[in-house]
């Protein structure tokens, strides 16, 4: 009996064993176990994910609307918000502030594409509140945008914001005079936002990412500009270094003779033949162009000032600074913008 028991026994194991792994081998598929389906996509134990035909088991998803496309061809984010110009995307949000400008946008657009609009609002406000002690809950954001997201991109047209502590209303809007590389944000006046700075080593960038009273371990000023735009000095110097340090990429550093300051150029793509060391620059001379060099991770130029003791300045102290307004031709224009987003901010608050 205990033969014939020991037979069944291994005939038994023997069949489970075809089922479990031969057969099921052959098949390509998993158990009911193994197997689970997420967003469309079929993944199993030790194996990797297979895209999952319409015919399986679950139902293919019904295709959503084509998202808009802008001109270079890149798809805009289908986020929250009221579509208020279909054919580029543009969207209209109003937030109440939670906390943080970052906490409020993530719980209302996901966390990807909340980062980057708070991002790139603060970089709009910034100029007209201390954002670290000005913002309070309660206050409201209106705002015009679109978010790119293969292009890791924001574009607002129009913003608004309300403070209740200083209880004001600051707008902005997005404007590109006729005489100018790259567009501003203006507010309802005409007067531009963010403030520009006398004597400035870069004329043509399309906005400043960085502050040193927003990132005082920065040590510097970052101006977001295409890779070969001319980079000047602002004051008669002597160059005292150049390519001193592998993570700041091709830079240079000239000492300005007055002031006796120190002025850092970062992240360049080349310096002028004529920059070496012990060399002297004249006011407005071109010494380099910007870059993305070294440990830089977009494209600009890093711009910041040290006094001989070696204390970090900040530019905006060191610079005189002014808020430029739109000359008498460009209101016109302007005021065509301005007057339509302000409809739309109106009318959807």
């Amino acid at each position: 009996m205990q033969t014939v028991f020991r037979v069944l026994l291994g005939c038994s194991l023997l069949l489970n064993a075809y089922y479990l792994f031969i057969k099921d081998r052959g098949a390509g598929s998993a158990s009911p176990q193994q197997q689970m389906t997420v967003q469309g996509v079929t993944v199993s134990d030790g194996a990797p994910p297979q895209p999952m035909a319409a015919s399986d088991s679950v139902p293919a998803p019904t295709a959503a609307p084509e998202a808009p496309v802008t001109s270079s061809g890149a798809r805009v984010a289908d986020t929250a918000g009221e579509v208020v110009e279909p054919e580029s995307g543009l969207r209209f949000i109003s937030l109440e502030v939670k906390g943080s400008f970052a906490q409020t946008f993530n719980e209302a657009l996901g966390r990807e594409s909340g980062d980057l609009v708070s991002a790139v609002f603060s970089r709009i406000l910034m100029w007209r509140l201390d954002l670290k002690v000005d913002i309070r809950k309660g206050d409201r954001i209106d705002l015009v945008y679109r978010v790119i997201p293969e292009m890791n991109q924001v574009e607002i047209a129009a913003a608004r914001y309300h403070s209740k502590k200083l209880n004001q209303v600051f707008e902005a809007y997005w404007y590109k005079p006729s005489d100018r590389k790259f567009g501003s944000f203006f507010d309802e006046k005409g007067v531009e936002v963010p403030q520009t700075m006398e004597n400035a080593p870069i004329k043509d960038y399309e906005q400043i990412t960085a502050l040193l009273r927003d990132r005082p371990r920065h040590q510097g000023m970052d101006f977001k500009t295409p890779v070969g735009t001319p980079i000047t000095s602002p004051h008669k110097g002597r160059v005292t270094r150049v390519n001193w340090n592998p993570p700041n990429g091709t830079c240079v550093e000239i000492e300005f003779a007055e002031s006796k300051v120190m002025a850092k150029f970062l992240h360049l793509s080349r310096l002028m033949p004529e920059i070496a060391v012990g060399k002297g620059v004249s006011p407005g001379q071109v010494i380099a162009e910007s870059g993305n060099t070294g440990h830089s991770t977009a494209p600009h130029l890093h711009y910041q000032l040290e006094k001989s003791s070696g204390a970090i300045m900040d530019p905006l102290d060191f610079h005189k600074t002014l808020n430029a307004s739109l000359p008498s031709q460009e209101m016109a224009p302007f005021g065509q913008v301005r007057d339509r987003w302000s409809r739309v901010l109106a009318s959807k608050a």
